[in-house]
């Protein structure tokens, strides 16, 4: 379309000009042979007749109109013009006006109009030279819409094939165009399919050309794209998990201290309620994942971490990029919060992320443990203190006596038997405790049990002025399952704090009858006092190491790990031990057994 259009434009602007200069040349020759014949007239050589029948033959024989003037500019003759008004006199006035240039010899090219005349004509005038003497001037004259007619015919048929041209070319182009764009629009689509996360779409290869190169790169970088989104999924996927899987809370936040992420260990570590019944947020077909969303990002801010101190190290983090650790106590927890920044691959920071662990037990633990020494360095330093003192007037030769030497000795390995025992007993709550002690259990009559104990330790009791005695039918009890050492050592163990703490007049029981409520497979077994009962503020803590109910009533009397080894005792055997206690009516430890089946 450009070439027809350039093509066309070009020839209609240029073909006037051509074809008016061929026109001239054309009527120079026929101008310069009637100058010859009118040389031929005015010498005699010819007839006027004949010279006339040549003039006045007219346009049809010379293609132009013939004007004859002798040497003084008078008209000779001229071939009659068939309309007498605007185009002759425009000749006549453009003849006039270049007949002194003729008849000075020069020959005469004049194309256009006259001024303040539209009339636009050719005219073509040649002196008649007789040697060197003009004798007059011929003219020959055209009207120039004569030549705009041919030309304009011959612009009508050149447009006119032209757009046939155009026409017959259109429909191959437009094929060949279709051809072309139509696996271009089909990469198009396919790269917006794969925009929109269709990373399985590929593009059609229809050819071996550039386009079907196109296809074939296109093709690549989704292979390449599909694998690396896959590899990333299943590390995001990977990360999830294990974020999900670790009982710490995690959180990140972006620069600007948003929060991004949120494991479910968080809602679980901060008491939250259900997630999604607090909680605006994404979560993905597991139901475990957590992304927050911005339209709600002070979720966590306001209701799950609320200590602006917290926040104030995340912004610390991301502006140093020095890690910060913080404990908060949250509804009696002890959370310990570790934030660190997260940089990019520039080594910019682009965010932080907060690990919170529960160190709740982890604290409960280590002062239990700081406890443990403190009881024990005071357990073990009380016996050995003792005996420093007696042992030390022994060896400097104080004591005179031998029977104050003898009463030291008694002092000296009461002291020893006791720390004996202590040891005794903290080698045993650690065998229990580490689970290195296997326990067997057999069949057993739990009524034996009890009549020995009752048998050993009436005399003991009586002698503390104190009651002890079984209420239960011991005859009737069926065969239980357990260890009996162990469940007498357990025995002991109660009845040896009862006869402690209950004072003269009182009395001990000892009871053992099926559970009817819980568990008619055990049989509840319990010993009862009425002594001065426990605290209920301390209540829980009796079967805690080195609990002592009273410290300044009953002094040191004891280890206070005789509870700690009987509630590890009955846990081995799948055993669990109860108290119950009144202040001033006395205390009850139950304890169950299986029934043998």
């Amino acid at each position: 379309m450009v070439f027809v259009i350039l093509t066309s434009s070009l020839y209609v602007i240029i073909s006037r000009t051509i074809y008016t200069d061929m026109k001239e040349q054309e009527l120079s020759p026929k101008a310069a042979t009637i100058a010859g014949i009118v040389l031929a007239y005015r010498k005699g050589e010819i007839p006027f007749t004949y010279f006339q029948s040549i003039i006045s033959a007219g346009p049809s024989a010379w293609d132009a109109w013939v004007f004859v003037l002798d040497n003084e500019g008078n008209m000779i003759i001229q071939t009659r013009i068939p309309v007498e008004s605007d185009p002759n006199r425009s000749f006549v006035t453009a003849i006039e006006s270049k007949t002194p240039d003729v008849l000075s010899g020069n020959k005469v090219n004049f194309t256009g109009s006259l001024p303040n005349d539209k009339f636009r004509m050719m005219i073509v005038g040649v002196p008649v030279m007789d040697g060197t003497e003009v004798t007059g001037a011929v003219f020959l004259a055209k009207p120039l819409y004569e030549i705009n007619a041919g030309i304009n015919s011959l612009n009508r048929a050149l447009l006119i094939s032209t757009l046939i041209c155009l026409l017959l070319m259109g429909f191959p182009v437009v094929f060949a165009f279709n051809r072309l764009i139509r696996p271009l629009k089909e990469t198009r689509d396919a790269a917006l399919a794969l925009a929109d996360g269709n990373f399985k779409i590929r593009a059609v290869i229809h050819s071996d050309d550039e386009i079907g190169d196109l296809a074939s790169s296109f093709n690549f970088l989704a292979e390449r794209l599909e694998k690396t989104v896959s590899d990333l999924t299943t590390e995001r996927n990977r990360l999830m998990r294990i974020l999900n899987g670790l009982a710490e809370g995690i959180i990140a936040v972006d620069i600007n201290c948003n929060v991004t992420h949120a494991n479910p260990a968080l809602w679980k570590l901060i008491h939250t309620r259900q997630l999604g019944q607090t909680y605006d947020g994404d979560v993905s077909a597991s139901g475990r994942a957590i992304m927050v969303r911005p339209s709600n990002p002070q979720f966590i801010r306001k209701q799950v971490i609320s200590d602006e101190r917290v926040w104030d190290d995340f912004r610390n983090v991301i502006l140093t990029s020095v890690p910060a650790v913080r404990e908060i106590d949250r509804n009696g927890s002890i959370i310990r919060i570790i934030i660190t920044p997260i940089e990019d691959e520039t080594g910019n920071n682009t965010g932080a992320v907060a690990m919170l662990t529960d160190i709740t037990e982890a604290t409960l633990l280590e002062q239990t443990r700081k406890d443990y020494i403190a009881n024990i360095s005071h357990e073990l330093r009380t016996p050995l203190t003792a005996m420093r003192g007696l042992v030390e007037p022994l060896a400097d030769g104080l004591v005179k006596t031998e029977e104050d030497r003898m009463r030291y000795y008694s002092i000296i390995l009461r002291e020893t038997m006791r720390l004996s025992r202590l040891i005794e007993d903290m080698m045993e709550l650690s065998r229990l405790q580490s689970g290195n002690t296997t326990i067997d259990t057999r069949q057993f009559d739990i009524a034996d049990i009890v009549s020995d104990i009752i048998d050993k330790y009436k005399v003991i009791a009586a002698d503390k002025g104190i009651t002890l005695e079984c209420t239960d039918e011991l005859e009737n009890l069926p065969p239980v399952s357990g260890n009996p050492d162990r469940t007498e050592q357990v025995l002991v163990i109660l009845i040896d704090n009862a006869l402690k703490f209950t004072g003269e007049g009182g009395h001990v029981i000892i009871g053992v009858k099926p559970d009817r409520k819980s568990s008619p497979s055990k049989l509840l077994v319990s010993v009862s006092d009425n002594g001065p009962g426990i605290d209920a503020d301390v209540i829980n803590n009796v079967f805690d190491r080195f609990f002592k109910a009273d410290k300044a009533r009953y002094g040191t009397a004891g280890t206070g790990l005789g509870l700690s080894i009987a509630k590890e005792i009955l846990g081995a055997l799948g055993e669990s031990i109860t108290v119950k206690s009144h202040k001033g009516k006395g205390t009850v430890f139950t304890f169950t057994i299986k029934i043998r089946k």
